[in-house]
């Protein structure tokens, strides 16, 4: 896809498809050290990185044009995750960025903010005015084919996740990394050995009950590193404050969850209902996707069955409802949480 440009090419060689399908502004961001502006006339003389995406564009040369006193830097690099850890790292104090970039990235450069808005932006996908029958089969694919709520799952995977979270959580975790995981590393990746997932998966799940912490006790009283119930505990016949006998617990625990999720539902969605089943219990994510189902919207979207999962808490709802009342929206923000965690996990913990 391509940035539509607020005014046609020049030339008339290339026609945009009808379909602009996905909003993605341009920002103004900077690092937290920095402070945040509200105008380009407040960046007279300023460095401001521009990601390379849009040095190709025609808007861009405008920019350029339009504000001569701001020192706007281009990048040799590729990576276009670059320039935002070029922030980061204090290279520079501003950027001109997409949003989806920022979106993506600000669970892992949590120390970046948004100034303002530069310029709105459609994604569209350009042709060239030879190629009439490419243009057409475009249109054809989002016509027949890519419904809005398969956009909006896409949405949903990629960013739903990486706002979640507050910057001083974030920065806590990155701590907590160093200080606390290594004790537990081993434990999880005998996990992993043992149910073949992931045991950074089980690391985050962990962190988002106990912080690592062994001694943990909520005020419901779970307990331990991943805060099982006495329920739980006894079927697996653990001490549960026990942490090496927690983290069996609770890995076997999520791996059989998982396992009664059904296999037709898609990875990464039956990852994520298992876990909302984690926190909820399986009936009620159960009874979730049923409500979907009688929606007519797909009951194996993780996009759809998070929308759904709060309306266990409405009591007239939840009363048709096979197992209740439900804090559903809480098994939601349980979710969204773990993969933040989980994707920061697979960045900072390779092996």
């Amino acid at each position: 896809g391509y940035q539509l440009p607020p005014s046609p090419l020049d030339g008339s060689d290339v026609l945009s498809t009808q379909a602009k399908y996905h909003k993605n502004d341009w920002l103004l961001v900077h690092r937290a050290e920095a402070n945040a502006v509200k105008s380009w006339a407040e960046l007279a003389n300023k460095k401001v990185l521009v990601m390379p995406r849009i040095e190709l564009h025609p808007a861009y040369q405008q920019l350029l044009q339009t504000h001569r006193k701001v020192l706007f830097h281009t990048t040799s690099e590729s990576d276009e995750e670059a320039v935002i850890a070029a922030l980061s790292l204090g290279e520079f104090d501003y950027a001109l960025v997409d949003e989806n970039l920022f979106q993506l990235t600000q669970h892992i450069f949590y120390d970046i903010g948004k100034s303002f808005t530069v310029l709105t932006q459609q994604r569209a996908w350009l042709t060239s005015n030879r190629q009439a029958g490419l243009r057409f089969a475009i249109d054809r694919f989002f016509d027949q084919h890519l419904s809005k709520t398969e956009l909006a799952a896409l949405v949903e995977k990629h960013f739903a996740h990486t706002q979640k979270i507050k910057m001083f959580d974030l920065a806590v975790f990155e701590t907590r990394i160093t200080e606390r995981l290594p004790k537990w590393k081993p434990f999880f990746q005998q996990a992993q050995q043992q149910h073949q997932i992931d045991w950074r998966l089980f690391a985050a799940l962990a962190y988002q009950e106990s912080q690592w912490d062994e001694k943990a006790v909520s005020g419901t009283n779970v307990q331990g590193i991943m805060q099982l119930t006495e329920d739980t505990a006894r079927r697996y016949q653990v001490d549960r404050n026990n942490p090496t006998e927690a983290i069996a617990a609770g890995a076997r625990y999520y791996a059989d969850l998982y396992q009664k999720t059904p296999a037709r539902i898609p990875e990464p969605d039956r990852s994520w209902f298992a876990l909302a089943a984690y926190n909820l219990g399986l009936g009620h994510i159960e009874d979730a996707r049923l409500l979907c189902a009688q929606a007519r919207r797909n009951p194996d979207s993780w996009a759809e069955g998070k929308k759904m999962l709060p309306q266990l808490a409405v009591p007239h709802v939840a009363a048709k409802t096979k197992h209740g009342l439900a804090r559903g929206g809480m098994a939601v923000e349980f979710v969204d949480n773990i993969r933040a965690y989980y994707e920061l996990l697979q960045r900072l913990e390779p092996h």
